[in-house]
């Protein structure tokens, strides 16, 4: 679905939702928005399926979102997502405590 100023997808296995992942526009000049996902174990069951797929919706939020950045924070010690969101094309670039901030530009 899609709203003024989100984005949000489920994707479904077998009529089970297995991942939902969105993004919404943050801050009063709408310059980035918050992405986030919640999964359950699909991705460490199809590796190579999850990316693919992971690019397509990443792409998809990007050309829906009427922002400049995308950004949110991870676990530093979840070494999988970290690899994930510089597979993706984000960066790092801020620690607080045991998280890692990572942020990408938008290029529309």
């Amino acid at each position: 679905t899609k709203a003024n100023n989100g984005v949000c997808l489920t994707i479904l296995i077998h009529n089970n939702p297995e991942l939902i992942v969105g993004a919404c526009v943050h801050g009063l000049l709408a310059d980035s928005g918050i992405i986030w996902m919640l999964q359950t174990d699909i991705p460490k069951q199809y590796p190579t399926l999850f990316a693919l797929y992971s690019c397509k919706i990443l792409k998809k939020i990007e050309a829906n979102l009427p922002c400049k950045s995308l950004h949110n924070w991870t676990h530093k010690r979840n070494n999988t997502a970290v690899r994930w969101l510089e597979w993706l094309g984000f960066t790092f670039n801020a620690e607080q405590g045991d998280w890692l901030h990572f942020c990408k530009e938008i290029h529309q």
